[in-house]
């Protein structure tokens, strides 16, 4: 019972609450759309040019801003190919590592195996490795707690 409850609840829950912030920004955005609409340009202004004019741009803005922002909203997040996921058999040699050194040697020779192109080190000069995801953690990459993965970040 505890079981099922922490699982499909939560993450349904979750799921729901997820769109809170979206729904809170367009409804900020109707209300500024509303005021700027009627309450300026159909009450305030006379002229009915600049009335046309005014009217233009803000549309033109409103819409390449809800453009780029439902982009971003339904965007997939991205993540690290499968090249960058590392297999059972290193992962067992990974636990069994007994230092920093050798550690840093088992990573080394599998992003050298499989060919990784990797520019962005760690502070101490290594390679960055996700412990969670058990995965080599391409450039500009992070672990994000909420998704659970590492995610690629968008430039």
């Amino acid at each position: 019972m505890r079981k099922c409850f922490g699982s499909r609840l939560i993450k349904g829950f979750i799921s729901i609450i997820r769109w809170v912030p979206v729904v809170f920004v367009l409804l900020i955005i109707c209300w500024a759309w509303y005021t700027y609409i009627i309450e300026f340009c159909f009450k305030i202004l006379d002229d009915v040019i600049i009335r046309i004019i005014y009217l233009l741009i803000v549309h033109l803005l409103l819409f390449m801003f809800l453009w780029s922002y439902i982009k971003t909203v339904i965007s997939t997040i991205g993540k690290p190919s499968e090249l960058f996921h590392i297999p059972i058999e290193v992962r067992e040699y990974i636990a069994a590592a007994t230092n920093d050194h050798e550690f840093r040697s088992i990573l080394e020779e599998f992003v050298k195996e499989r060919n990784i192109p990797l520019l962005t080190r760690g502070y101490d000069g290594g390679i960055r490795f996700c412990l969670k995801c058990s995965c080599v953690k391409p450039d500009r990459a992070h672990h994000c707690s909420v998704c659970g993965h590492c995610v690629l970040l968008k430039i």
